[in-house]
């Protein structure tokens, strides 16, 4: 099976490995290497579990939670950084489709991101925000 390592999770494994080498104290059992040292199996397979237990650590580390399909209205508000009106105003005029459950309002997030795309690109303001006219 190959594993991809993003870059960060790398720079974290390696800070990791520092800080496990300095927590073990390493320097009480240290020998010297010397260029025309040998390296038995014993100790490549120390350093192979070593190295796969770090990598399994930081792979569990770095998942992320999957995305939610659906969302409650609080949610909502805090993606699209908007008021409760204007959540209702998005829902009223038809442009931010929600469903109902009980007394719930859920989003399909793929909604609020066809939202969010659609209307950045134009004004960079969602649709039933008003803006104050300018003096001048």
């Amino acid at each position: 099976m190959h594993y991809e390592i993003p870059p960060l999770a790398a720079f974290i494994f390696v800070q990791e490995f520092v800080r496990m080498a300095s927590a073990k104290n390493i320097t009480d059992t240290y020998q010297p290497i010397f260029r025309d040292q040998l390296a038995t199996v014993a100790d490549l397979q120390v350093l192979k579990t070593e190295i796969l237990m770090g990598v399994r650590r930081i792979l569990a580390e770095c998942t992320t939670q999957p995305e939610k399909k659906w969302l409650k209205t609080h949610q909502a508000r805090k993606i699209l950084a908007c008021s409760a009106g204007t959540l209702l105003t998005l829902r009223t005029n038809g442009t931010l489709p929600y469903t109902k459950v009980g007394g719930t309002i859920f989003y399909a997030s793929s909604d609020i991101d066809k939202v969010l795309s659609s209307h950045a690109q134009h004004s960079g303001q969602l649709p039933g925000k008003k803006t104050a006219a300018k003096k001048t």
